[in-house]
């Protein structure tokens, strides 16, 4: 089974700049737009294969870093706020669990997507 995301990305977001996008059997990292035009650098990790993963977003200003730089700024200069989300398809019901981190959260450590290939 494959992410949700790969229809659109996730729930609200919707992906842009395919030059900084990384996929393998669905999207890792690249740069992400809102419906209500918030731009992100978005890194997904998988947690359980092909049922759940969780989604880092990140804000930003521009989108001519490669993401993975980003996600290390963030790392260890936490922005003002990034959004957390949880995308579920362990049920017949697939969940989406979206949460804005506020006040300079630790950003959770993410592996690289080491076995990517760029589409």
């Amino acid at each position: 089974m494959e992410p949700n995301s790969s229809h659109g990305l996730i729930g609200r977001y919707r992906s842009v700049d395919n030059e900084h996008f990384i996929y393998n059997d669905g999207p890792l990292e690249g740069y992400a737009v809102s419906d209500t035009g918030e731009h992100f650098a978005f890194s997904c990790l998988e947690i359980l294969s092909g049922m759940l993963w969780h989604w880092t977003l990140i804000p930003v200003t521009s989108t001519s870093k490669p993401v993975s730089d980003i996600v290390e700024a963030a790392r260890s200069s936490p922005p003002e706020f990034w959004v957390s989300i949880l995308e579920d398809n362990r049920d017949e019901t697939p969940h989406v669990s979206e949460c804005r981190m506020v006040g300079r959260k630790v950003l959770p450590l993410l592996p690289g997507p080491t076995r990517a290939r760029r589409r």
